[in-house]
């Protein structure tokens, strides 16, 4: 877990490491990188070259979500610094318990933010006999739509994004008034979207 401090800041960067999850048991609300609420609108949040990857959630009651691989808790509309989210690779993302979501990359309310040049693949919501909802690249507005979320999403490759037990289970996609706005994105869905971009 890497939460980032609740303290204003001119430029928060976490660039170049690798968090493993592999033998995680027991485990509950697995995030690899959690940013708070409650932040200064100074300066910017960068997370750049890093691998995130073997993150499952196995038991106990989800908070914020379920697993994610780089998780955004504000809830604020332009409350929070802007997130320059590049070059990441993140894969084995799961979600093993009957409730929760899972993702890659979820950006909540605060000023634009940017996910350019990441490799996100292997997002699983499993259950095992229920289970919510699984997003590559998510843009949510949190509480519930009360503020605004926008992402430019750019040369992202999202693939094999699953959640048997519910009907949404995007590469990329955008609720309770967030926005994504896509180009030279490819997904293994039909959720990569905007110029230049491509399904396969």
């Amino acid at each position: 877990m890497c939460p980032v401090c609740h303290k204003p800041m001119v430029v928060f960067e976490i660039e170049g490491i690798e968090i493993d999850g592999t033998g995680l048991t027991d485990s509950t609300n697995t995030r690899g990188i959690l940013v708070l609420k409650g932040m200064s609108t100074v300066g910017d949040i960068r997370i750049d070259s890093c691998i995130i990857h073997d993150l499952a959630t196995n038991s106990g009651a989800v908070t914020w979500e379920g697993s994610f691989g780089i998780m955004d808790i504000q809830e604020a509309a332009d409350k929070g610094p802007p997130m320059l989210i590049t070059n990441n690779i993140i894969y084995n993302i799961s979600n093993n318990i009957n409730s929760g979501h899972t993702g890659g990359i979820v950006v909540g309310s605060r000023t634009t933010s940017y996910a350019y040049n990441n490799t996100i693949y292997n997002i699983h919501n499993e259950g095992p006999s229920d289970g919510g909802a699984a997003w590559g690249i998510y843009a949510k507005a949190w509480p519930s739509g009360t503020g605004n979320a926008t992402v430019i999403a750019k040369n992202n490759y999202v693939g094999d994004v699953t959640a048997p037990y519910d009907s949404v289970h995007d590469c990329f996609d955008a609720r309770d008034n967030g926005i994504l706005t896509q180009s030279y994105n490819v997904s293994s869905d039909s959720t990569a979207a905007g110029t230049g971009s491509h399904t396969l």
